[in-house]
């Protein structure tokens, strides 16, 4: 990306508030007005180094608490990507209260030191070997004198971190190491931290025409993480019981104020700078995130459908492979076929109506899945007798047959009912879950080519949560007891998320599963969690989460009392009914459903990236029996949120019939059947200038 949205950026990071709590605040509200807010941006994880950490690096690096880390974290950062540039970029980070000669640095042995009310925990760039050691780098590292002599020197860098101080951010009452604030912690502090922020935009002229601040600068107000109680329980297991939602704003000279509600996190902001200045990535979380489009003037959005020339068939499939989409259908007559589309749909090469008998498929009963990654596409389906069967599809070998997964150890759990797939991410193979006729839930992972071989059949069993606002008191029911037909699988970086629908109800829930050693983390014991708290990799989470929206409405300041009267944030679960498609699209789930008796197509997003998988059921029940047995969920996808549900519109359709989406060219590729109609209709979404989508 050549073209930036902004050539300076300044990251103001306050202190554990609940956005809620923040607007409560009229100068947090009334800045939130003048700028874009964000009104959908979680926190990564607990307690606050977490998230400093994760700012800067694109992971936690193991980190689980507020100590320094010992060693030293030898992972790279964004100042590494910036001194890489050939554009000559620079950055600094101005902690609030720092002093250097406290503790000057020096070549052996010099370790960052907190000196009251400046902490080390606040500033992340004081954990990285490759910064605490390079004399060079540390010198970035100055104090709010600093800022202000290099924004009257105009001197200020490209990449600019502003740390306030334990009183300025929030974090404690202005003179002390007590944030209790006689049991009100959000209103007390909320307004400290909103007093200082006042006057350091004051001497800035800032928001408005006559700021000091270098042209088309970005301004980002944030907040670390979101914490409920409205005062430290030191006695409990768990300090924070709610989602990790927080306030942030946007501000800036060529910022046209408004509102954005798709979901972000720390790693998009770190994404979205990354984009802006053509720094490439860290290649973690920050890979595969979404960003801030709407700052280059792109918004997601649906075009017209259109027919695509296919016949009505049973049951179809879509993905994309070798910058081709391929397109699978089972036909009335059982038999599979497949076509193969490269180019525009509107453009001479099209040929998504010239239909090839897919061979090597017989006997095809009514579920299958398709799935791709760079090196082949891989079909897995079953049969009329209820048994697995594969076929790979690569350049080299056209269709071919390849190993099934083991049967379990009953083999009359081996019919299938039905099953989806996923491709791994950075080619690592396939991901499969399938459900028996028996009801019983089975994953298997697939090598992929060369080997193209499966592991053995895990059964799924797992502790479904209750809703937040009911106690979140953990129900120990098996998965498969609580599956109805269908579900789904996406991937969202190195996340897979299976989602599925609750029996009765039709609220969605979800399991995640973490793919990647960087999301593994091993959490030591401190006041905030422990050892059962560990997130693991290459396993399913053992706590499945309920697909929940947020509310915006704040609890009203009066209510902040104590943590027994205070209110949690209005939450709606999501809920589908029949077929639903998941597909992801620059590190966005989109989740299309019908629900109720509605014949409306319905979407909602998820894109909270690097959530963590739990090796223990959640819990947030400190006094429950048991509690050494669960984890707090800490950074999982127990404390993030989907969008808000809005119609796609011009869709109609019956809620049983097939639908199915393919990222392909950029684009989300929705097939579907439309309400009474005998053909296929096509739906492509995407990210697109205002002006652009006015044309469509």
């Amino acid at each position: 990306m050549d073209n930036r949205a902004f050539d300076h950026v300044l990251i103001i990071m306050f202190e554990n508030q609940y956005r809620g709590y923040v607007l409560q605040n009229p100068y947090m509200a009334n800045l939130a007005q003048q700028g874009i807010e964000l009104t959908n941006s979680f926190g990564v994880m607990h307690p606050s180094q977490t998230n400093y950490i994760s700012s800067i690096a694109g992971e936690l690096c193991d980190v689980s608490d507020d100590d320094a880390p010992s060693p030293l974290l030898k992972q790279q950062t964004i100042v590494d990507l910036i001194e890489a540039s050939p554009r000559q970029l620079r950055w600094k980070a101005y902690m609030d209260s720092y002093i250097a000669d406290n503790n000057p640095w020096q070549p052996e042995n010099f370790t960052p030191t907190d000196h009251y009310p400046y902490v080390i925990k606040h500033n992340p760039f004081s954990s990285f070997e490759n910064i605490v050691t390079n004399k060079q780098r540390w010198q970035q590292i100055d104090n709010e004198a600093g800022f202000w002599r290099d924004l009257l020197n105009d001197n200020l860098p490209e990449y600019a971190w502003f740390t306030p101080n334990m009183w300025n951010d929030g974090h404690y009452l202005a003179g002390t190491t007590d944030d209790t604030c006689n049991g009100e912690r959000a209103p007390v502090l909320v307004d400290q931290q909103a007093s200082w922020l006042k006057s350091f935009f004051a001497g800035l002229n800032f928001p408005g025409p006559h700021s000091k601040l270098p042209p088309n600068t970005l301004v980002v107000v944030t907040y670390d993480e979101a914490d409920f109680e409205a005062f430290f329980d030191k006695g409990k297991k768990y300090t924070y019981d709610g989602p990790n939602q927080v306030y942030t704003v946007l501000l800036g000279d060529n910022i046209r104020p408004g509102k954005e509600h798709q979901g972000y996190n720390h790693y998009s902001l770190l994404k979205t700078i990354e984009k802006n200045f053509n720094l490439g990535s860290l290649n973690k979380n920050d890979r595969d995130a979404n960003y801030f489009q709407f700052l280059w003037g792109k918004s997601f959005a649906w075009q017209p459908p259109r027919e695509s020339g296919l016949s009505k068939v049973k049951q179809f499939d879509a993905c994309s492979f070798n910058k081709q989409l391929l397109f699978v259908a089972l036909e009335h007559n059982n038999q599979l076929t497949y076509r193969l589309m490269c180019g525009d749909m509107c453009g001479e090469e099209t040929n998504l109506a010239r239909v090839q008998a897919l061979p090597l498929a017989d006997n095809v009963g009514q579920a299958f899945a398709l799935a791709a990654n760079d090196q082949q596409a891989l079909l897995v389906y079953g049969d009329t007798d209820g048994l697995l069967k594969v076929l790979s599809y690569d350049l080299a070998t056209d269709w071919r047959s390849v190993a099934t997964p083991a049967p379990e150890a009953d083999n009359k759990q081996t019919q299938i009912r039905q099953l989806d797939l996923v491709a791994l991410p950075d080619n690592a193979g396939f991901l499969l879950v399938y459900q028996t006729r028996a009801g019983s839930l089975f994953g298997s992972r697939f090598s992929g080519a060369p080997e193209n071989a499966w592991q053995a059949p895990e059964k799924l069993c797992h502790i479904i949560n209750t809703p937040i606002a009911l106690g979140s008191v953990p129900v120990p029911v098996t998965v498969n007891s609580n599956i109805s037909a269908p579900f789904k699988l996406a991937r969202l970086g190195a996340s897979i998320l299976l989602v599925y629908s609750l029996p009765h109800s039709n609220h969605l829930s979800c399991l995640s599963y973490n793919t990647a050693e960087f999301n593994k983390v091993k959490v030591k014991t401190s006041a905030y969690s422990g050892p059962y708290d560990d997130y693991t990799v290459n396993a399913w989470s053992a706590s499945s989460f309920t697909l929940n929206v947020f509310g915006e409405t704040p609890p009203a300041a009066s209510q902040l009392i104590t943590p027994e009267q205070e209110p949690e944030p209005t939450e709606q679960g999501l809920v589908a009914n029949g077929q639903f498609a998941l597909q992801t699209l620059d590190g966005v789930i989109h989740l299309l459903h019908n629900a109720g008796d509605n014949p409306q197509l319905l979407s909602s997003t998820f894109s909270i990236g690097g959530t963590l998988t739990p090796g223990l059921p959640v819990s947030y029940q400190p006094d429950a029996p048991g509690k050494e047995n669960t984890s707090d969920g800490y950074g999982t996808l127990f404390e993030a949120g989907w969008s808000q549900v809005e119609p796609v519109r011009h869709i109609i359709r019956d809620q049983d019939s097939p639908i199915a989406m393919a990222n392909f060219n950029d684009q989300l590729w929705l097939f579907y059947q439309g309400q009474g109609q005998e053909s296929i209709n096509i739906c492509r979404g995407g990210y697109h200038h205002k002006a652009e989508q006015a044309d469509t």
